[in-house]
């Protein structure tokens, strides 16, 4: 009766696993480590998300792209460089999936979310330990990209899994140092 208890656990567990296995996959992504990040940039830097607006860009296929995706300027503030050489303000290229989109396993965008001008998101300079901090309203990003043709910068490690290129900066722990400043 042991025996049989045995092959029942067994043809369940296999039934298990080649369901799972029918219903996971996965596309491969590329391998992005840090040193290749910035080796390929143009432009190394924190920003500061500022407003987005719709563009009229398409991805490289053209008849997929125009149906399941969005193409999205965002207007950035500089907040620090690393590699490159930008003053002011610098315009990101990247995309979303439009409106009601359904798409397995496809690109991993990232999303810049722009917080409502409130007063206690307004710009803070603190002095802490003899180090002063400027805290942001909105989050703060490491990007890693390359400068296009038309003068906007775009991931640097393509549109598709655009996510690799971009790196959200931990604002809170900053407002934190200002409350107990």
């Amino acid at each position: 009766m042991n025996n049989g208890f045995m092959r029942c656990r067994v043809v369940l567990l296999y039934s298990l696993f080649s369901l799972c296995e029918a219903l996971c996959y996965a596309r491969i992504r590329e391998s992005w480590p840090y040193e290749l990040l910035v080796a390929q940039s143009d432009v190394v830097a924190l920003v500061e998300p500022l407003e987005n607006h719709p563009a009229n860009d398409s991805m490289s296929n053209e008849a997929v792209s125009r149906r399941w995706y969005t193409a999205v300027d965002t207007r950035c503030k500089m907040r620090g460089i690393l590699k490159g050489a930008i003053v002011g303000e610098l315009t990101i290229l990247h995309f979303s999936y439009a409106p009601g989109a359904s798409v397995d396993d496809g690109p991993i965008f990232v999303e810049f979310t722009i917080r409502p001008a409130r007063p206690d998101f307004f710009e803070h300079s603190v002095i802490k330990d003899g180090v002063k901090f400027t805290v942001p309203r909105s989050p703060v990003w490491l990007v890693f990209l390359k400068r296009r043709s038309d003068g906007r910068y775009e991931p640097v490690a393509g549109q598709d899994d655009a996510d690799i290129s971009f790196r959200c900066v931990d604002t809170d722990r900053l407002r934190e140092i200002r409350k107990n400043g």
